[in-house]
């Protein structure tokens, strides 16, 4: 499919699956246009479905051509490239393949969907094959039984609320990537608020899906 086909479906919704090259842990279902990384077309069903297959072609092993082929040598990754044809009607993303490999892999991956969130119009929010939430700022809420922590990769005010252990009110800035939001515990709906994007990471249960 090519970019202008591709569009014009992610215009009919607000919600977009990206995969990526990495183990799936859990199935996904398709109900949204699809973004392949790279070798996430190596998941590709072969059901019919709308998708956009984009990467450098350093990890797809099918026989498939890339929709949109990128440089090698290049200052960016291909997830990063993928972001920017994110339009900002798309509010709700899924992400799966992209968790485990590579440590520093993984941490530039969440400092893209940082950069990614910081810059959108409107409250985004991705899902980490529901081990990990990252929202771009503003009110929102979680439910979980069990562990939780609050990231930040910059400063700023959080606050935390609902059923858990260690509630938040924000007379206190929380430094980046800082221990003072480190292993909470929810014991049903949480409610946060920040100013930029935060990442929360799960333990113990899946968050189940209220966005399905």
């Amino acid at each position: 499919m090519n970019l202008t086909e591709f569009n014009e479906e992610l215009a009919k919704t607000n919600k977009l699956v990206i995969i990526g090259p990495m183990a799936l842990t859990l199935p996904y279902i398709i109900n949204s246009p699809i973004i392949y990384v790279d070798g996430g077309l190596n998941h590709r069903p072969s059901d019919d479905h709308p998708y956009l297959s984009v990467g450098d072609n350093d990890s797809n092993t099918t026989s498939d051509n890339l929709d949109i082929t990128l440089d090698e040598n290049k200052d960016f990754s291909d997830l990063t490239y993928a972001l920017t044809l994110i339009p900002d009607n798309i509010t709700e993303i899924k992400l799966f393949g992209f968790l485990g490999g590579r440590l520093d892999h993984q941490m530039v991956t969440l400092g893209s969907i940082h950069h990614f969130l910081k810059e959108r119009k409107h409250q985004t929010r991705c899902h980490f094959e529901k081990k990990i939430i990252a929202n771009s700022s503003g009110n929102f809420s979680f439910t979980h039984e069990g562990i939780f922590s609050i990231l930040s990769l910059e400063e700023q005010e959080i606050t935390i609320s609902g059923a858990c252990d260690y509630p938040l009110n924000g007379d206190k800035g929380v430094k980046t990537l800082s221990c003072l939001t480190l292993s909470n515990k929810a014991y049903g709906e949480i409610h946060i608020t920040s100013k930029h994007p935060i990442f929360v990471y799960l333990l113990d249960k899946e968050v189940p899906d209220n966005n399905a």
